[in-house]
């Protein structure tokens, strides 16, 4: 074999050898990307169970809260209308009194 031979065939090695690896590269490159979308895709799905953890939680945290300050509000009402009504004869007497001195 002549040295011309030896350099065609050492070139046609190296050529195969830069295809075989910018082929490796491309489906390293592939199976990567299909790794990361699945990964993302599984990031995504424990994110939405998060999501909807907290949204349920927040939502009977937010029901207690409405339930306390219902309670809150009525005992207040009911307290406001017991003292009205402790000095509703107080206001009719003072009514009365302004009314015969007229």
């Amino acid at each position: 074999m002549s040295i011309l031979d030896s350099i065609q065939a050492a070139e046609a090695k190296a050529e195969q050898a830069k295809i075989d690896a910018a082929n490796k590269v491309e489906a390293l490159m592939e199976q990567t990307k299909k790794n990361a979308e699945i990964k993302g895709n599984d990031l995504l799905k424990e994110a939405q169970v998060v999501e909807q953890k907290i949204a349920k939680e927040t939502a009977i945290k937010l029901a207690a809260n409405e339930k306390e300050l219902i309670a809150r509000y009525e005992k207040e009402d009911r307290d406001m209308a017991s003292l009205a009504d402790s000095r509703i004869d107080i206001a009719i007497s003072y009514i009365m009194k302004k009314v015969v001195s007229s």
